[in-house]
């Protein structure tokens, strides 16, 4: 049960992330959130392979944190690939990973896009 709990909240993580991907530079929209967050979400859409290009490949994880970034208006991190292993590692009362965080959302059947909650328009 808790598998599947796991997989059902990387799965919405990744589409949520994927939506961030669509947000167009000029609506002015910024990330209001710590960029690990949105480094950990990439990754995890990376690793779902969510995220597809014009023939149909799946985009590679630079590709994914350099649109995310130029469309939040955040300066992208030097190793976006050690901030994302950083994010998943993190543990304690004070941040939890993202993925806990949606885990939890799930289990307390609240759904919701943590995401778009630190998207500032």
């Amino acid at each position: 049960m808790e598998a599947q709990l796991t997989q059902r909240a990387r799965a919405l993580m990744a589409a949520h992330f994927a939506r961030l991907l669509d947000i167009s530079p000029e609506e002015g929209a910024t990330w209001a959130g710590p960029t690990t967050d949105l480094m950990e979400a990439a990754h995890t859409a990376y690793a779902e392979g969510i995220c597809i290009d014009e023939e149909g490949n799946p985009l590679a994880f630079c590709v994914m944190v350099a649109i995310a970034c130029q469309n939040l208006h955040v300066r992208p991190p030097r190793n976006p690939r050690s901030r994302a292993s950083l994010a998943s590692a993190r543990k304690g009362l004070r941040r939890a990973s993202l993925l806990s965080r949606y885990r939890l959302r799930l289990r307390q059947g609240l759904g919701g896009n943590l995401l778009a909650a630190m998207v500032r328009r």
